[in-house]
């Protein structure tokens, strides 16, 4: 098997929530027969949002060095629970010689075996939203993209992204996240992603009338199955994120 490389600290909540989807979900008897990892926590990573709303420092220097590190380390491909650093990735791509795989292209891939879906809720940070990293690929396979309006996100989801990064209890959280959610059920949308991997880990008991994609059991599967972990079938992988949820 392949030895994967974890970039996290963006934030480091969302790192620890994918790695122990990670585990769970990779079909072992035994510790030996889990997936190698070189796992580095670089919080330093300047935040990326910021970065894109002209506000702070680019990441694109410290990522790459992160990269290199990794690399240099033994891994043979690197993931990065984080999706608004990927407006950056094509770029810091260049620094290794090693795939770094792509949480945007996951994500579409998943939504578009999905049938019966024409309209796509997204809640993510402002900096992915303002990039339109996902809008865009979405909007040209004909889907309608629904995000929430400009004073939910900054009431709700911003404040939920960095409550979880601040460390605030679930329980102050999960009000402002089922919130979210409902504005972008009311405006009509069939499927809600998860597009910062801070909010999955509110995801845990969430009742929901349609179905939402968890951005982080989407990469792990897909880690699992690209460090060729055998007993991970295909349509686990692209199927498996709407696992577990309770319909209302």
């Amino acid at each position: 098997m392949k030895t994967v490389g974890v970039l996290g600290g963006m934030g480091p909540l969302a790192t620890v929530d994918f790695l122990n989807r990670l585990v769970k979900l990779t079909p072992v008897h035994k510790d030996q027969e889990h997936i190698k990892l070189i796992i580095y926590m670089n919080p330093q990573i300047p935040d990326r949002t910021r970065a894109i709303m002209k506000k702070g420092k680019s990441p694109t220097t410290e990522l790459k060095k992160s990269l290199r590190f990794l690399e240099n380390s033994g891994a043979d491909f690197i993931v990065i629970p984080c999706v608004t650093v990927h407006f950056w990735l094509n770029e810091a791509r260049k620094a290794v010689r090693i795939p770094v795989l792509d949480i945007v292209e996951l994500v579409i891939t998943n939504i578009k075996k999905k049938k019966g879906i024409k309209r796509v809720g997204i809640l993510a940070t402002t900096g992915t939203l303002s990039t339109e990293i996902l809008q865009r690929p979405l909007l040209d396979l004909g889907y309608q993209v629904i995000i929430p309006e400009r004073e939910i996100q900054k009431n709700l989801v911003m404040k939920t992204i960095y409550g979880i990064k601040k460390g605030k209890p679930n329980r102050e959280m999960k009000p402002l996240f089922r919130k979210s959610c409902t504005h972008l059920i009311k405006k009509g949308a069939q499927l809600i992603i998860l597009a910062c991997t801070e909010l999955p880990i509110l995801y845990s008991g969430f009742r929901s009338s349609i179905p939402i994609l968890d951005i982080n059991e989407l990469l792990a599967l897909e880690t699992i199955k690209y460090a060729g972990k055998k007993g991970i079938e295909k349509e686990d992988v692209t199927l498996n994120s709407f696992q577990g949820l309770k319909r209302c």
